[in-house]
Order: structure tokens, then sequence, then C-alpha cells
């Protein structure tokens, strides 16, 4: 339900600490070096966390954006 463009991401890290730190899973990291350091998910590993969803309004940016209302306007 998380969509990711990843060409906005700053790698502020919030949702990495987010998910580590209050929720507990260790789901997202930085992989790469460099400039081509960027956030992902582990391999074959999803958000199955009820409060994966918070990092959506977490991204200061709009990297992570819900994927049913990606760019549209708000109801």
């Amino acid at each position: 339900m998380i969509k990711t463009s990843m060409t906005r991401c700053i790698q502020c890290t919030r949702c990495i600490r987010y998910l580590s730190l209050v929720s507990g899973d260790d789901e997202f990291t930085l992989g790469g070096r460099g400039m081509y350091t960027e956030i992902s998910a582990y391999i074959y590993k999803y958000l199955y966390n009820e409060l994966s969803a918070n990092i959506i309004d977490l991204c200061p940016v709009g990297a992570l954006t819900s994927m049913p209302y990606a760019f549209k306007g708000r109801p």
C-alpha cells in the first residue's frame, strides 16, 4: 500500500528510525554507497506491521506516498 518514489528521497532516514524504534521492525535499510545510496526494503520483506502506514505522513518530501491516493486530492 506504500508507493515509493526514490528520486525524491533525501535520505533523512526518518522512516528507518521510525520502523526500528517505534514498531520494532527492521524492514527498511540504506543500501548502496555514496551517491547510489537509497532506502529500500530487504529482499522478500514487506511492510506487514500495523504501524507501517504512518511512514507516509512522516516523509518530509513525499518519497513515500499512499498507493491508492497517490497524487490525488484528499477527499
